[in-house]
This record gives structure tokens, C-alpha cells and sequence, in this order.
């Protein structure tokens, strides 16, 4: 079933007569008759009841015409994408965990890059860590951004950036200094627990498993609402606290934890065989990464 096909059974369906069908199309009338035949053929039932003056559609062909419609159009939009990538000499996947592209540098470069290299065309996608590498390993993405190592050894990764977590308030919860909180007395605050990110539900269970925690998101804006509201302390990144801290809806917490805050690292991850299809996109990525001003709270980039 092509294209042609379909736009034919529309316009006759629209015009009820051949000929006028025809000069729509710009093909001649036994050409419209010749594809409508085809296409009744194909389907193994008749589409239109015919007469000397103009057509109908038969009870086959009114079930068919929303189908029709819809194949038309995602046929249409797939034959247009297609024209307009070949305009393109290559093209890149990319996809990153959602914190990479809202709160780092890595938007900017992208976009700079994209700026730069009119002759690429570059898909951008969003997933959490886990997911970009699943996508990765099948081909799906060209590079990903990654908070892990990844164990295949066919991928190459590179360091990229390195944020950091720290344990976050609202104001409005008026925590008094924590210290250590394994030697605290009487409640702990709640904590509200990330689940989309490995490392930081890793540094949970690691470090803070004795706060009790009734609430678990899945959603870094969602997990930062939730926070400013006072439902509890929060981990949070650094790139993503700046904004917040200086605007008074967030406080760091005074405990021992945030004493050393904990290394967030990403790493770009590629197939070694498309290291230099990559290259300068790369290269791009890791001079605006450098030059990138982290919060004034957060270690100094070595």
C-alpha cells in the first residue's frame, strides 16, 4: 500500500468523480482508476460503487476512509521528515539524564554546537542514567551521559562533569543544628527520597538510613517541589541548589554530612568506534564543562 494509493482513494473520495480527481492529482483518469483497483485488490473488498456520473463510497469504503486519513498523514509526515533529513550529512543521538540538561552546561553546548554544525542533524532525548545506557548498548544513541562507569567494554567514557549533593531544607522547617546524626537526640526530620538517581539513592543507604522517610519521587522537579514545600531534607545537586539558595527557598542543613558533600560524577559514553564521528562534539562539550562556574559553596575544580 503506498502513498499514491492512499491520496488517490482520499481525493476521489473528496471530488466523487474520476476526472476531477485526476486534475487534482495531475495524472491522468485511467490512472486514478488503475490505483483504485490496485488498492481494492489489495484490501480484497470494494471501495466505491460506480456510476456514469460520479462514485460513492461502499460500506467497506466508509470503514476504510479514517483509516486512510490516518496512514495519509503519518505517511505524509514520515516521506517529509525523510526529505528533510537528507538535507543533513549525518546525524546524533544524544541523551542525558534530565538534571544534565536543565541545571549544567550541557544544554548550551549542545545548542552551540548545533549552531555551529548546520550540516547534522542531532536528536535530543531525556531518560534517566540506567535507561540512556540500555539505549546506548542497543545502538538507540550515539552518546549518552551517564552517573556510572558503564561495564561493557566496547563503550568508552570520559569524565565530564563532577556536581555535588547536599542535604537541603526549607527555611520553614527550622531545623536546629543537626551534627551528627547518629549521636542526635529526639526526632530526626523526614527525608524526602530520590529514586531516579542511583548515586544518591546509593548515598541514602550509605549515609543517611537512619532518617525515616515516608515520601519517594521519581522526578527531579517533583523531588525539588516537594523539598521547598517542607516535606522534609532533601539530597540535592549542587547546579541545582544554586538558583534556590540564593533565593532564600532553600537552606543548607548544619550536619556533619555536609561537611564533606559527596562527588556527583557524569561520564559521556560512546561506542570507541564512533569516537571520531564524536570528536568535535567532544571536544565541545568538555572546554565549556571546564569553564563552567560551579555555586560558590562547592569545592573548587581542581
Amino acid at each position: 500500500m503506498t502513498l499514491d494509493l492512499i491520496r488517490t482513494f482520499i481525493f476521489l473520495n473528496e471530488t466523487k468523480n474520476f476526472g476531477q480527481a485526476a486534475k487534482l492529482l495531475f495524472v491522468s483518469q485511467s490512472t486514478v482508476s488503475v490505483r483504485i483497483k490496485a488498492l481494492e485488490e489489495e484490501l480484497n473488498c470494494t471501495l466505491f460503487y460506480r456510476n456514469n456520473k460520479q462514485v460513492e463510497l461502499s460500506r467497506m469504503g466508509e470503514q476504510f476512509l479514517p483509516h486512510a486519513i490516518r496512514l495519509y498523514q503519518a505517511m505524509s509526515d514520515c516521506q517529509s521528515f525523510m526529505q528533510r533529513y537528507d538535507r543533513f550529512e549525518k546525524q546524533l543521538v544524544i541523551s542525558a539524564p534530565v538534571t544534565c540538561w536543565e541545571y549544567g552546561p550541557l544544554q548550551n553546548s549542545v545548542l552551540s554546537y548545533c549552531e555551529e554544525h548546520t550540516d547534522t542533524l542531532i536528536h535530543l532525548l531525556r531518560d534517566s542514567s540506567e535507561y540512556v545506557y540500555r539505549q546506548l548498548i542497543k545502538n538507540a544513541v550515539d552518546l549518552g551521559v551517564l552517573y556510572v562507569t558503564p561495564p561493557n567494554p566496547d563503550i568508552e567514557y570520559i569524565p565530564y562533569a563532577t556536581e555535588y549533593l547536599f542535604l537541603v531544607a526549607s527555611p520553614s522547617l527550622n531545623l536546629p543544628p543537626l551534627g551528627n546524626f547518629l549521636n542526635i537526640e529526639g526526632t530526626l526530620p523526614n527525608l524526602v527520597r530520590p529514586s531516579y538517581a542511583t548515586t544518591a539513592s546509593k548515598l541514602v543507604e550509605e549515609s543517611l538510613y537512619m532518617l525515616p522517610c515516608n515520601i519517594v519521587s521519581d522526578h527531579p522537579r517533583l523531588y525539588l517541589e516537594l523539598v521547598k514545600r517542607g516535606y522534609g531534607v532533601g539530597l540535592l545537586q549542587s547546579n541545582i541548589l544554586a538558583k534556590e539558595i540564593a533565593s532564600g527557598t532553600l537552606e543548607m542543613v548544619n550536619c556533619s554530612y555536609n561537611h564533606r558533600p559527596m562527588p556527583y560524577k557524569n561520564y559521556l559514553a560512546y561506542f570507541k568506534r564512533e569516537e571520531q564521528n564524536l570528536q568535535p562534539l567532544i571536544d565541545r562539550l568538555l572546554r565549556d564543562e571546564k569553564s563552567f562556574e560551579e555555586p560558590s559553596f562547592c569545592p573548587k575544580k581542581q
